[in-house]
């Protein structure tokens, strides 16, 4: 029951858009572009929750325990104002919700590496022999933007899959394929992802941190600014320029 519990949240957080920073970041920017996504993922909350707790006040006892153990303190002490405090900081700061952190990276050390979205890691080219590390942190799929003509000196879909993740290849050689079609790819494919751990990776994770701005901006409708700063923390460098160009004439159409 537990078990089946805890997949329901996270299955809840998942499709809400609570693991998508410029979701969370959006609905928090009260004076700039605001996003109120979220706020219907909080009244959906309330309007479920209300009523199962009056439901269950009702009850004698649960049904997998001798009595309920509700809250019983009312008082508002230094350790609650300090814990929220530093919730709502941390929301507000890295637009993650505590909730969906997935991916130990703290085990990983890959080139460029960067973690712009809860579960998802990017990077640069993993070494074969990184693969396995990538697997034990809680990675489950890997998405390659390198094309078949850059060649990374081993078989990396036989090493990936070998492992027993997932592989796709969503080829991005250059500026002239980061369009709507490869950002709606990439959307599908974290989208099919789920809940699964997550890497992204290209060459030195320049593309993958372009193509990231340009998924949140065309298929999530997040601001340039919100795009572009999820963009940075994905290893967005020197294609910065014309992702901003592309971004700018998207809106003049």
């Amino acid at each position: 029951m537990l078990l089946l519990a805890g997949m329901l949240f996270g299955a809840g957080l998942a499709i809400a858009g609570m693991t998508e920073p410029t979701r969370v970041l959006g609905f928090l920017d009260i004076f700039g572009t605001w996003d109120p996504t979220l706020a219907f993922v909080m009244g959906g909350g309330v309007a479920v929750t209300l009523p199962g707790f009056a439901v269950l006040m009702r009850q004698s006892r649960p049904w997998h325990a001798l009595r309920f153990e509700w809250p019983t303190r009312r008082d508002v002490d230094a350790r609650l104002v300090v814990g929220s405090a530093l919730f709502g900081l941390g929301w507000g700061l890295a637009g993650f919700c505590p909730g969906p952190a997935l991916i130990d990276i703290d085990t990983l050390n890959l080139p460029q590496q960067g973690h712009p979205l809860a579960g998802v890691v990017t990077a640069g080219q993993p070494s074969a022999s990184q693969f396995s590390a990538i697997k034990a942190a809680g990675v489950s799929k890997v998405i390659n933007l390198r094309p078949a003509t850059e060649d990374a000196g081993f078989d990396e879909a036989a090493v990936v899959q070998g492992l027993g993740m997932e592989y796709q290849v969503i080829p991005v050689a250059g500026p002239g394929d980061l369009s709507m079609n490869t950002a709606k790819a990439l959307d599908k494919a974290l989208y099919e992802a789920g809940d699964a751990g997550v890497l992204i990776h290209c060459a030195s994770s320049n593309r993958v941190g372009a193509l990231l701005a340009l998924r949140a901006a065309w298929c999530q409708g997040a601001s340039d600014k919100a795009a572009l700063a999820l963009g940075e923390a994905g290893g967005l460098t020197k294609m910065m320029p014309m992702v901003q160009q592309m971004l700018a004439e998207h809106k003049k159409e």
